[in-house]
């Protein structure tokens, strides 16, 4: 019976080792995740920021676009009244108008499709933003994971003493029963 406290012992003692390395991998995996999330969570907030810079750039092109499309029309007009005033002008003129209208639809194109890019651009922010958000939550159950760790690994030091102790009475156990013979 002695023998086999002893091996019982030694098997819990091998255990509580075997705990106890795991719990330190364990905190080492936990620092090497909470770090990684660290730099994502730097990353991301880089990213929403050049993105918010790109939508005010994207916002002032189309802001300068509206007011080029403006003077476009503006001269538009103005090609239409000399025209009426100015007979001899008039091929000319008409030539002018049709490269005006020209342009003027490039620029209609190029707006629309800088307020396509301008609301690509607010998605692609609240993407991010989710995202950024999410990695916080994610850094949150990391933090919370080292926690229940660090409780692991105290229980596994408890179970270790533990098995001292048993250890111990086991060989106190032995010592007190080898005065004992049986015939």
């Amino acid at each position: 019976e002695g023998r086999g406290f002893a091996v019982v012992a030694g098997e819990v003692r091998k255990l509580a080792e075997k705990s106890a390395d795991a719990t330190r991998e364990i905190a080492g995996i936990v620092k090497n995740t909470q770090q990684s999330i660290t730099g994502t969570v730097t990353t991301m907030r880089t990213v929403t920021e050049r993105a918010r810079q790109g939508s005010d750039l994207a916002a002032d092109s189309g802001t300068a676009l509206e007011n080029l499309l403006s003077t476009a029309n503006e001269m538009r007009d103005q090609a239409d009244a000399a025209r009426l005033t100015n007979e001899r002008m008039g091929l000319a003129v008409g030539v002018l108008n049709e490269s005006i209208e020209r342009v003027s639809a490039v620029i209609e194109e190029n707006y629309a499709s800088i307020q396509t890019i301008n609301q690509h651009a607010r998605e692609t922010l609240e993407i991010i933003e989710t995202v950024t958000s999410l990695s916080q939550e994610n850094a949150i159950s990391t933090e919370e994971i080292s926690d229940l760790t660090s409780r692991a690994s105290l229980q596994a030091g408890e179970m270790h003493q533990s098995a001292d102790m048993l250890k111990q009475i086991a060989d106190e156990l032995y010592a007190s029963t080898v005065r004992f013979k049986l015939s």
